[in-house]
């Protein structure tokens, strides 16, 4: 899955097929197909390894079944794999 943070505004949004912008509209950005994005303005691209996020989510489930009751269990959420996107990257491309 990918997102942008824009620099100025400091909105993070997840990319789609349609084009989205950040709060102050400086920044935005699509998917081209189901891999690959473009987006153009001051943004930082990140990236959630997907299966990471998924088993995440998938553990939080189980264990707010289980652990709901339980005080000694730690309030903490699950975590998973996130990441910056580097400018080389092939399969998110800057407008100029």
């Amino acid at each position: 899955m990918k997102l942008l943070m824009c620099k100025i505004c400091n909105s993070v949004f997840n990319l789609t097929p349609k084009s989205k912008s950040c709060e102050c509209g400086k920044t935005t950005g699509h998917y081209t197909d189901t891999i690959n994005a473009v987006y153009s303005g001051p943004a930082i691209p990140l990236g959630f390894a997907n299966t990471s996020l998924l088993n995440a989510i998938e553990l939080q489930e189980f264990l707010n079944k289980i652990e709901k009751d339980n005080p000694k269990v730690c309030c903490k959420g699950e975590e998973f794999i996130a990441f910056t996107i580097p400018e080389w990257a092939d399969t998110i491309t800057k407008e100029k």
